[in-house]
């Protein structure tokens, strides 16, 4: 069921120009193009987001936050157990066959039919096969000569659920592990299958009808029920458009960064939130959705949410709007504060022009003259007090000279400075008195 929360809606305008900035963003040449995709495939020893299992040519998924499948996670307490060290573990840990839930893979016969058994690579009619055979022959049965004799069926099509984009398991229309999981919330609609439809219908060429209580409830049940989960993907299927552009933008913008590890299946549960609560944006989790966030997926979620938002903030807001409100964010200017935050307040400064005149007159200095870097040097940024909003305040507190008086005495359009203009003036030192 979507769950409708009455959230603050932003401006449709202001929503389309921040889609328009992402689109343009994320179709740069330097944007890693294996996040562009609705469904963000990850491939395995991916250097940040790594997924699969750090024994050597393991194909399974990692066990919680560890960087071992459970498999090979037990193997390795034993071997630590018995003295062992981690280097000699990992060169020598057996492999243990793929593992469930990475990836959906097509019967190895029936290329529109998903496999059930991921060792043959066989559908469930096929596996079936192969165990008679092998019953009936036993030592002489020969599963590549068997496969010779084998031929293809017509699959079930895809998935009925709107964002899942895997293959349908059976005549009712539902993969594996949504036909599972719609068993266990009660069958909504009452979707059923004839007894035994293989026998009477499958192995004949017929197909098998599907009966419904509700099928209209069954339909909104396929509509609203979110995407499975899968440790090698991000599925942003259902997403709105400027959400899903902000996920893609900050998935990739995270592995320009230095920052600790964040799990796909964290950015999964991430989206199906969003998702099912009918969020737009990131900047439209309030307190309400970050503590609904943290209790249905975890803390990491709520640390994400908030992260993404901090570095679309430069991205979403203009030098004008940033003038308007009484501060500077240094990343509209190229430059970036290491260890020291990116925005400069302002606020302080009670009289508008004086405000705006020194905003002016700070922000050329970032852009041309590079002097920002002197203002940083001095320890008024370096040890901040937290009477001191910033050093621009201080630097008006200090003037020994009335302020209205000095300005008055420099020449007219000294100092004028336009965000919008592609030419910018060079900075004129203030008078001293």
């Amino acid at each position: 069921m979507t769950v409708t929360t009455l959230l603050p809606q932003q401006d449709t305008r202001t929503g389309r120009d921040r889609l328009e900035v992402l689109t343009a963003l994320i179709s740069a040449p330097l944007f890693d193009q294996m996040f562009r995709p609705d469904i963000v495939k990850v491939p395995p020893n991916h250097p940040v987001y790594r997924w699969n299992c750090l024994a050597a040519d393991c194909e399974r998924s990692t066990m919680g936050h560890g960087d071992l499948c459970s498999t090979h996670e037990m193997l390795w307490r034993e071997h630590r157990d018995q003295g062992g060290t981690r280097a000699e573990f990992l060169r020598t840990a057996p492999p243990v066959g793929p593992g469930e839930g990475v990836e959906q893979r097509p019967c190895q016969i029936c290329s529109e039919r998903p496999a059930r058994h991921l060792t043959l690579q066989l559908c469930h009619y096929h596996e079936y096969r192969w165990y008679h055979h092998r019953d009936r022959h036993g030592d002489n049965a020969n599963f590549d000569a068997w496969l010779d004799d084998q031929h293809t069926l017509p699959g079930f099509g895809g998935c009925r659920v709107g964002v899942c984009p895997e293959l349908a398991d059976s005549p009712l229309g539902l993969c594996f592990r949504h036909e599972r999981r719609y068993g266990k919330q009660g069958r909504p609609g009452g979707a059923t299958l004839p007894s035994q439809w293989g026998n009477r219908y499958g192995r004949r060429g017929l197909a098998a009808p599907v009966s419904y209580e509700d099928e209209r409830a069954f339909q909104r049940w396929c509509a609203t029920a979110p995407a499975v989960l899968r440790p090698a993907q991000v599925n942003l299927r259902g997403l709105h458009p400027l959400l899903r552009a902000e996920i893609q933008w900050g998935m990739f913008a995270y592995t320009q960064k230095a920052q600790g590890r964040w799990e796909l299946v964290t950015w999964q549960g991430l989206t199906n939130f969003a998702r099912e609560h009918g969020l737009r944006s990131l900047t439209d989790a309030g307190p309400e959705e970050e503590r609904l966030l943290q209790k249905t997926v975890s803390r990491e979620a709520v640390h994400i949410v908030r992260a993404v938002t901090d570095w679309l903030h430069p991205v979403y807001v203009t030098p004008t709007e940033t003038r308007e409100l009484g501060y500077i964010l240094t990343e509209h200017f190229g430059r970036k504060l290491t260890g020291r935050s990116v925005d400069m307040d302002l606020t302080g400064v009670s009289q508008r022009w004086l405000r705006d005149l020194i905003w002016d007159h700070l922000v050329a200095m970032v852009f041309v003259s590079k002097m920002i870097t002197e203002v940083l040097s001095l320890p008024t940024w370096r040890h901040p007090s937290p009477a001191s909003p910033s050093c621009a305040i201080d630097f008006v507190q200090s003037m020994s000279c009335d302020a209205g008086d000095a300005l008055s005495r420099r020449p007219a359009g000294s100092l004028t400075f336009s965000p919008t203009t592609t030419c910018w003036p060079t900075p004129t030192p203030l008078p001293r008195c």
